[in-house]
């Protein structure tokens, strides 16, 4: 089914467009979009600690307490996620206020766009 559903996403990307994906979570996902058309394809790994993300979670109500998000973090479609790491483009750390995060993420994406440009 993972296949289906790259093969289904990469069909509402238009060409030339800006288009951020959330939530790739098997090398097959990287493999997808990269061998896809979207020629300028490139992973940001996102890396924040599970603490601060449960915090984050916990905060706007999705998990009541650490074990809920622990079993949840376990989950078999998660035990992939770090395997994206290694080809990633960029690794980038989510370990700061969000405030800082998306002024890190805003500078790196016009970088991207800059490189793309030349």
């Amino acid at each position: 089914m993972q296949s289906e559903l790259n093969l289904r996403l990469i069909g509402e990307i238009k060409a030339d467009t800006d288009v951020a994906v959330d939530g790739l979570r098997h090398p097959l996902d990287f493999e997808s979009l990269t061998n896809s058309f979207l020629s300028s394809f490139q992973l940001l790994y996102i890396d924040s600690p599970p603490k601060e993300r449960f915090e984050r979670l916990n905060r706007l109500g999705r998990y009541v307490d650490l074990s809920s998000f622990d079993a949840s973090d376990s989950h078999p479609v998660e035990q992939q996620i770090e395997s994206l790491r290694g080809v990633a483009a960029v690794v980038v750390p989510n370990d700061r206020s969000l405030q800082d995060f998306y002024v890190a993420l805003d500078e790196l994406l016009q970088g991207i766009r800059k490189v793309g440009q030349t």
